[in-house]
């Protein structure tokens, strides 16, 4: 993960001309810590990336430096230390922001073998982001109320898929309401199977992350019929409406999203976009 167009630290050609002037300017008790900070210049080149221990340890020596320096010349010595932090500043930024960012998870497992194989693969996605919850400290309460939550959302906006999470201690696991029971992924149609994973998923996704996930689905090999491909895209309309999910078609489905992406293009745009690559 980066920050588009904004540099994660500084280069040493932006600040040594800055410190080199600033040292003559230094009281003459200084002299000892001038000395030394001269000897640290000469290990820089300008194309260096000021970070870690160096720029940690090159920081100590410039704030050592600060008070030997006049009033009026500590703020350009400043705006050298704010350019120091730049890379710790990034690095903090990037922890904050990797914790809200939506997952991607790719739906494997299209396929039309009706199999035991076939659900294990399946339930890959669930597998890694359950993972990445019990990646940070986190008690029985908090779970179960993100479970909670998650089961809410469920029952509100896919109540006719019948799915509940259970939560057996730090462990959870995706049922069927319908027979108070195990959910069978090989028992169900492989549209069908898209459709649970993406409810089961986004519910989990939102109660965890508080945003929807962005899917990644690969649906060549599964021989769709046409009735087929029209309940999948259904399931994808609805998907879409409040999140994100890139499709690698095959020939007749992506000659049916072609058909609907031109009509959505007559009424004035729509929410599919097809991507020649």
């Amino acid at each position: 993960m980066n920050f588009v167009e904004l540099s994660g630290s500084t280069r040493w050609s932006e600040i040594g001309p800055i410190i080199s002037t600033l040292l003559p300017l230094t009281r003459a008790e200084a002299t000892p810590a001038v000395d030394a900070l001269q000897a640290e210049l000469k290990t820089w080149c300008g194309t260096d990336r000021i970070k870690g221990q160096r720029a940690i340890h090159l920081k100590t020596q410039l704030q050592n430096l600060r008070s030997f320096l006049p009033e009026e010349h500590r703020i350009r010595l400043d705006s050298c230390l704010q350019a120091i932090d730049r890379a710790q500043h990034f690095s903090q930024a990037k922890e904050i922001v990797a914790v809200r960012l939506p997952i991607f998870l790719s739906i494997i497992g299209a396929t039309n073998v009706q199999s035991a194989q076939a659900a294990e693969v399946d339930l890959t996605s669930f597998t890694f982001v359950l993972t990445r919850l019990r990646e940070h400290p986190i008690d029985q309460a908090i779970l179960v109320n993100k479970i909670q939550n998650a089961n809410l959302q469920l029952a509100t906006l896919y109540p006719e898929l019948h799915l509940h999470y259970r939560v057996e201690g730090m462990s959870v696991n995706l049922e069927n309401t319908k027979n108070n029971g195990p959910l069978l992924f090989a028992e169900l149609s492989p549209v069908k199977r898209i459709e649970v994973l993406m409810a089961g998923l986004s519910a989990l996704h939102e109660a965890i992350y508080a945003s929807q996930p962005i899917f990644l689905l690969d649906i060549n090999g599964m021989n769709l019929r046409h009735q087929e491909r029209l309940d999948l895209l259904k399931v994808l309309r609805r998907f879409c409406s409040s999140g994100q999910c890139f499709v690698a078609p095959e020939d007749d489905f992506l000659a049916l999203c072609v058909d609907v992406y031109e009509e959505a293009a007559k009424q004035g745009g729509g929410w599919l976009q097809l991507i020649d690559v």
